[in-house]
């Protein structure tokens, strides 16, 4: 007796078995979605939350349209089946896309989602195509519908492979379940293709993978359990201890430890049990200005993290944030970020979860204190912010100034300073001393004989004596006097001191005074940003009309104008007024300080990854010192050599603020000037 196993795969092929598969797979759908919905609390992610109701809500629409089509029932005729069938293989591959966009975590660079989106559309027009070739019907097409349905097999199969790529690459939460519900999607896609007759199998062994592989994306819902994650992983490191216990233990310790790093070490352990933060890292800037990893502590599984020395651009972010004085706190873990990448390096994690960056030290910055959440993915702004406040000027004390035993090292060798001065000091009395006896001895011999002198002439000093009483006497009411002057004197003195402190803190007062006056107007002084006219614009009329203005103008000057405009069929929405001027005031500029027989650079280019349009405007003039740079954007008032028109490049950084856009300024003395703004434009297909 032969089996039949093509019986197996048809079975929810055809009624009433197409009726169980769409109940599994929508019910699977729908209860993921009320789930999803239901979890909105503070204990969710708002992000991952989101992101799981958009990609359920995809794949529960295309499935609930599948299902309408299968009400309508399968035709009989052979080209409206074959229609029936293109339109069922297009939504199995458009579920295929999204659930692969389900699957992996929230990406904020958009790549994941463009990708999504790039897909879809290239499997709707490769459904009108083959819609197309099945009403056409060329000579070179074989009649067998076989090679069509290989084709769509074989695409499946590379989406399931793809998504399984990008899981194993991004690994995000419930990674391995994703795995194997692509696994076996692509188990389904691949069976058609071993038999001989695959119209015959498929769409019924695509739909029980369906219906055996969308039951386990309820896997996906403890993405949502953020709190409860967060005990568990605490339950385990910290056991019944409570953690003030911890923390109080540790602090009772700083006194008794005596090695620097052993210090480093327990401050790290200190902090991240203050926060209840999985890791903590104490980071030190050195004389270059690169981050050092002094010491780290994992409070999860209780053990140190190891040192490290990176450049300063490996945290780009960070330290840019730190130059300002500020924390760095992203809004969501920053996964695509360079700062992400190397922390997670660093510490052999794929995922570093919210992150705190505190700065130390006033107004020069000395380092910081880092804090990540990889395991619990726990929200640190909130307390730490207020936590580091409190303890930064005590901390950046402890850290990065010596320590009570440097202190006392430095006193003893004070005190031994000291009393090497005091034997020599010994030495050269004792010689004194020799020195002095000796001229004692031989004025007693002197004294000898003023004593017989001293007899003689004792009468006269008697009268002396009381001439000088009557002079001391007199001496003594002068004295008197003078002692009253030097008491006036004194509280003059002293009335001065106190005069010369009043004015020391006025002055300080004040200084604090004119900083933020001029705070104040640098915030008064900043135009406020206007929202985007968006306004179709080729970037090849936005040339012409350049090369009409500047052109003729060059010529007379004597100047080589040149654009480079690559991309210059390519339509964009933007604010075309302003852009032009601000394109405008960049050449006028250019041209007034290039030199005769000279050149001028304008550069137009495109960036599809980021949205942004790039313009850079190079003359040939005399160039900026950084001095002059520098002062460039300040409260310059005469133009240097290397500018052409101050009044021109001023308009210009105005636009700039306007447009939200970034500029940068790149000069060589005698050399060249560039201007190169970078602002967000809207590129049309």
């Amino acid at each position: 007796m032969k089996i039949d196993w093509t019986s197996l795969f048809t079975l929810l092929g055809h009624p009433p078995g197409d009726l169980v598969y769409h109940l599994v797979v929508g019910s699977a759908l729908l209860v993921v979605l009320i789930a999803a919905f239901s979890r909105n609390n503070a204990d969710s992610p708002a992000n991952k939350r989101r992101h799981l109701l958009v990609g359920m809500a995809l794949l529960f629409v295309l499935q609930a349209f599948l299902a309408a089509l299968n009400l309508l029932g399968a035709p009989s005729v052979s080209t409206a089946a074959m229609l029936w069938w293109l339109v069922e293989a297009l939504i199995q591959a458009l579920t295929t896309v999204w659930l692969i966009w389900t699957l992996v975590d929230r990406d904020e660079s958009f790549v994941t989602t463009g990708l999504g989106i790039f897909l879809s559309l290239a499997m709707i027009l490769w459904g009108i195509a083959a819609v197309s070739l099945l009403f056409i019907q060329p000579p070179y097409i074989p009649e067998s519908p076989n090679w069509m349905f290989a084709v769509w097999d074989l695409g499946g199969l590379a989406l399931a492979a793809l998504g399984c790529v990008i899981l194993w690459v991004k690994r995000p939460q419930a990674w391995q379940v994703g795995t194997a519900i692509l696994l076996t999607i692509g188990l389904g896609y691949g069976l058609p293709l071993l038999f001989a007759d695959p119209a015959g199998v498929r769409p019924g062994a695509l739909r029980l993978a369906m219906t055996v592989a969308i039951p386990w994306t309820m896997a996906l819902l403890q993405r949502l359990h953020k709190q409860e994650g967060l005990q568990k992983q605490m339950k385990a490191p910290i056991g019944r201890q409570d953690v003030t216990t911890l923390l109080v233990d540790e602090l009772l310790q700083f006194s008794q430890l005596t090695d620097k790093q052993e210090k480093f070490d327990s401050a790290a352990r200190a902090l991240s049990l203050s926060l209840v933060a999985d890791m903590c890292y104490l980071v030190q800037i050195d004389t270059g200005g690169n981050p050092v990893l002094l010491a780290g502590y994992d409070l999860i599984r209780e053990q140190t993290l190891p040192t490290a020395t990176l450049s300063r651009d490996d945290l780009p972010n960070i330290l840019r944030a730190w130059d300002a004085q500020r924390a760095y706190c992203p809004g969501s873990p920053p996964l695509s970020t360079h700062d992400a990448a190397t922390l997670a390096d660093t510490l052999n994690y794929h995922y570093v979860g919210n992150v705190l960056a505190y700065p130390l030290g006033k107004p020069v910055l000395k380092g910081g204190v880092i804090f990540l959440s990889p395991y619990t993915q726990k929200t640190l702004a909130a307390n730490g912010i207020t936590l580091m406040a409190e303890i930064e000027e005590n901390l950046s004390h402890f850290l990065f100034e010596p320590g009570l035993r440097a202190e006392f090292e430095a006193e003893l060798d004070a005190v031994r300073q000291q009393a090497e001065n005091v034997h020599q000091e010994n030495e050269a009395l004792t010689g004194l001393l020799s020195e002095s006896q000796d001229r004692i001895a031989s004025q007693d011999q002197q004294i000898r004989q003023l004593k017989a002198r001293y007899q003689v002439e004792k009468l006269k000093m008697v009268k002396e004596i009381d001439a000088c009483q009557e002079k001391i006497i007199k001496l003594s009411a002068q004295a008197a006097t003078q002692k009253q002057d030097l008491e006036n004197l004194e509280d003059l003195k002293a009335q001065i001191r106190r005069l010369v402190a009043e004015r020391q803190h006025l002055e300080r007062d004040l200084a604090q005074a004119n900083d933020r006056i001029r705070a104040l107007e640098g915030q008064l002084a900043q135009p406020p940003t206007e929202p985007l006219r968006s306004e179709v614009l080729s970037l090849d009329a936005l040339e012409a009309n350049l090369r009409s203005s500047f052109g003729p103008r060059c010529e007379r000057k004597d100047v080589n104008l040149d654009i480079a405009n690559p991309d210059g069929r390519q339509l964009i929405k933007t604010h075309a007024a302003r852009l032009q001027m601000l394109i405008h005031h960049l050449l006028e500029n250019a041209l007034l300080a290039s030199k005769p027989e000279g050149s001028l650079h304008l550069r137009l280019k495109l960036s599809f990854e980021t949205g942004m349009l790039q313009v850079q405007v190079t003359d040939s003039g005399e160039g900026l010192s950084p001095e002059e740079q520098r002062a460039l954007f300040e409260a310059m008032e005469d133009p240097p050599a290397g500018i052409g028109s101050l009044a021109d490049v001023r308009e210009a950084v105005r636009l700039v603020q306007l447009m939200n856009a970034k500029i940068w300024l790149r000069s060589k003395p005698g050399a060249f000037t560039t201007f190169r703004v970078q602002l967000p434009v809207r590129i049309l297909d």
